[in-house]
């Protein structure tokens, strides 16, 4: 195009030329188009010289994704492939083939297979990243932006666009007016009607169990207690069980479906009563995000100020109230199963190791009142570590670039490598959570690695950053780190827990043990 343009323009010039100069004879028109013609070949030369150089530059990529199955420096075919980041275990498909990258490459890898963006053109290249650098130079661009991947969380909310799928103008106001509803006086109210819920289910449900001697599944109680605080801390409303039931089967059905779609299911959806049951579950979903919606705005005299759902209702920029409804909806699937995941690995990680950590963390609280348990660092360091080797977000966060990254392969003689600008990176925060480079023994919990005495805390942290970062970092961050404090440090303080069935471990928009059975036993002093 620039190369037609810049034609274009030179005929236009010696068009010019040659009328102002027709009338002469003394051979000024011949040496002129002369001129015109050596110039338009020169610069077409100089352009193309140009743009082979870059070619050359880019050609440069990182190498294909590794082979599982295969042999150690063979690729990852387009069958595997497919297979592979489509399934189940795409996190550890994944991380396997990175583990199988040689010491002192980084672990960034190119898919062998294009990635179909909705609504927008095919991606030429996919890049995965799980080096820690290179993910926070990613994210960190303020010219980033979400791929059109992302359009299928839209689905659920009857197409609307949301706080997590948008860009531009309509994510930047509703980040803006949402954020200052996680600020510290907010979180300390939230946090105390997580208190309270938290209390409720202790009597209620878990407390029978331990008299029981009898198992739960800690995922399912996890989800409907943090959907309770949610309600209430974030929208002001009391949920009904009904409604938590209905909130939670919907959900499961419609991203689902939207979320792993087959393809014929898109070309023809009349065909697969699928598509019309995850239909009706996201206009479900949107009911009672409406009805959320209407109590808020029916109580005369809310019982807070500056909450979520008051920055929402207030916000004069959303065009109307079904995207209002679609940031309600879109921040209880972001908030309420991370938050609840994240719980269910923790009492897992402890049920199967007894790390030290947790009795020198029974011992500290023994002399402190029960505000202060959640501020003991022991505590944090399991928590830290089970977000580390179980991060709910396992898949990481998807980046189209806003520029060329560019770094170095130190293992194969300083080769300088980039990832292009307007390609798609994925960053495999489930394996840069388990890269040597950052972590010893990485597929071990060990909350000791954080204390300051372990000579890699600096690289570590560098790499730990389960709530990604930049401006598209987790908003509710603030308040999912104040829900796990303050449930772990009960939980942990007063219970026991024992393994009945470990369940399995999916990747399912978030990484689960699904069917994690727990007996809690309560401890003596209690």
């Amino acid at each position: 195009t620039i190369i037609q343009t810049l034609h274009s323009f030179i005929g236009v010039l010696a068009s010019s030329v040659v009328i102002n100069i027709s009338d002469r004879e003394d051979g000024t028109i011949l040496k002129t188009i002369v001129f015109i013609v050596t110039a338009s070949i020169a610069l077409t030369i100089v352009w193309f010289s140009r743009s082979k150089m870059r070619n050359e530059k880019i050609q440069k990529y990182p190498p294909y994704l590794l082979s599982v199955s295969g042999e150690d420096n063979s690729y990852a075919g387009l069958i595997e492939t497919i297979s592979g980041m489509n399934g189940l275990q795409s996190h550890s498909f994944i991380y396997n083939s990175m583990k199988k990258i040689p010491p002192g490459q980084p672990w960034v890898r190119r898919l062998n297979v294009p990635v179909r963006l909705k609504n927008q053109n095919l991606s030429t290249m996919s890049f995965l990243v799980a080096d820690a650098e290179i993910i926070r130079e990613i994210l960190k661009d303020p010219n980033s932006s979400k791929p059109g991947g992302y359009n299928d969380f839209d689905m659920i909310t009857d197409g609307n666009k949301t706080l997590f799928s948008a860009n531009g103008t309509r994510w930047k106001h509703s980040r803006k007016h949402i954020a200052s509803a996680f600020s510290s006086k907010h979180i300390k109210r939230m946090n105390k009607i997580c208190t309270q819920k938290l209390s409720f289910w202790i009597d209620h449900t878990l407390n029978p169990l331990a008299a029981k001697g009898a198992s739960c599944d800690i995922c399912k109680e996890m989800l409907h207690l943090t959907m309770d605080i949610i309600s209430e801390a974030a929208f002001d409303y009391q949920m009904p069980t009904r409604e938590k039931n209905e909130l939670i089967d919907n959900l499961e059905i419609a991203l689902k479906e939207f979320f792993m779609q087959h393809p014929l299911h898109r070309l023809f959806p009349f065909l697969y009563p699928q598509v019309s049951r995850a239909k009706k579950a996201s206009e479900a979903l949107m009911r009672i995000v409406f009805n959320i919606l209407d109590n808020y705005k029916a109580n005369e005299n809310p019982n807070t100020e500056d909450t979520i759902i008051s920055r929402i209702v207030n916000n004069p920029k959303y065009k109307s109230d079904d995207e209002r409804a679609a940031d309600i909806l879109i921040m209880f699937v972001g908030g309420y199963d991370t938050t609840s995941y994240s719980i269910a690995w923790t009492l897992l990680e402890v049920a199967r190791v007894s790390p030290p950590e947790l009795f020198t963390y029974r011992e500290k609280i023994a002399k402190l009142p029960i505000e202060e348990w959640k501020s003991v660092d022991e505590l944090h360091y399991m928590i830290k570590e089970s977000m580390r080797l179980h991060p709910v977000a396992a898949f990481g966060v998807g980046r189209r670039l806003g520029k060329d990254v560019e770094f170095t392969d130190d293992a194969a003689s300083g080769t300088k490598l980039m990832i292009p600008k307007n390609e798609i990176a994925v960053t495999s925060f489930y394996s840069m959570f388990r890269n040597p480079k950052y972590y010893k023994n990485p597929d071990m919990f060990q909350p000791s690695r954080w204390t300051s005495a372990d000579g890699k805390k600096e690289e570590m942290e560098l790499a730990h950053i389960p709530f990604a970062l930049g401006h598209r970092s987790c908003v509710g961050q603030a308040l999912a780190l104040a829900e796990l404090r303050t449930v772990l440090s009960t939980l942990l303080a007063k219970y026991d827990f024992k393994i009945e069935d470990e369940g399995s471990v999916e990747m399912f928009v978030t990484l689960k043990p699904v069917g994690l059975k727990l007996v809690p036993h309560k401890l003596p002093h209690e």
